[in-house]
């Protein structure tokens, strides 16, 4: 069971069951990316990442086995999924990944697409590895670091990691979700209210049969470049739900702030117009 009800605008992700009719084409493109075009931005999962333009939003669950006709998208998903039929698609296999991009659009937007495809070898345009521990160790705690001291940073990285299936991707090497970068006041002002929450841990369910949840998003304040402190955000399990900066525990408190972390790309459903990011 999971935790979604205190953050009521949230949702999980599409989630996909396939993906072309036709064959996968090998891509070129490999670490570190292309340029963009003006006003698009990265999208990544596992280890690629794709160029999409700036304007799309994110798409709601898919039903059945075929994608919407007459709508764009972009989905990411395990290499091996099988096929989901729709026209004006092409899908993008690029080597040596476990991942790959369908991407549902007519020419020349469809190239421009496919051109932007790479592989994430180390960590994505926002600057979040590909792979974190606690894929692996759910109990992992970060680097004590009082949340509270993290004054005068320039961002916040919000880094979505999930376990993987090793028969559908070849064991436990990537782990990256999505992700997403907030900058300035915004960043701030998340610090300022993971601070606030009060000590302890919940909302929490009893009875709680396992602690491997699958799910967390690891939160980097940066000065800089560098990193100054990591926040565990645990939201998706039966206990131990909360922040966890290594030195407190802190409860889960679904303020505006908090909220900006599930943003966007982070976002577990979303519904925002006709185009859309798809991610399994």
């Amino acid at each position: 069971m999971r935790l979604w009800s205190w953050i009521a605008v949230l949702g999980l992700l599409s989630a996909l069951a396939g993906c072309t009719g036709g064959q996968d084409e090998p891509g070129a493109a490999a670490s570190p990316g292309p340029s963009l075009p003006a006003g698009w931005r990265w999208e990544s999962y596992r280890d690629v990442e794709v160029g999409v333009p700036g304007t799309w939003g994110y798409a709601p669950p898919l039903t059945g086995r075929r994608m919407e006709h007459g709508r764009n998208y972009v989905a990411l998903m395990p290499a091996g999924a099988g096929p989901v039929r729709s026209g004006h698609q092409r899908s993008v296999l690029i080597p040596n990944t476990i991942s790959k991009v369908v991407i549902r659009a007519g020419d020349p937007l469809r190239a421009q697409i496919a051109a932007t495809v790479h592989r994430i070898t180390e960590a994505d345009a926002n600057g979040c590895a590909v792979h974190h521990p606690i894929a692996e160790q759910p109990t992992w705690r970060p680097t004590p670091v009082d949340i509270a001291t993290l004054t005068g940073i320039d961002a916040l990285r919000a880094c979505r990691y999930t376990t993987l299936d090793p028969a559908a991707d070849a064991g436990p090497t990537v782990s990256l979700y999505s992700s997403l970068l907030l900058r300035d006041d915004v960043a701030r002002g998340v610090v300022a209210a993971i601070a606030a929450a009060p000590a302890g841990t919940g909302p929490n369910i009893r009875p709680c049969s396992s602690e491997n949840v699958g799910e967390w998003i690891v939160v980097q304040g940066l000065r800089g470049s560098t990193v100054v402190g990591d926040v565990v955000v645990r939201y998706a399990g039966c206990r131990r739900n909360g922040f966890d900066d290594g030195v407190t525990l802190r409860k889960l408190t679904p303020t505006p702030e908090i909220q900006q972390l599930f943003a966007r790309s982070n976002r577990p459903i979303s519904h925002l117009g006709s185009t859309g990011i798809r991610k399994d």
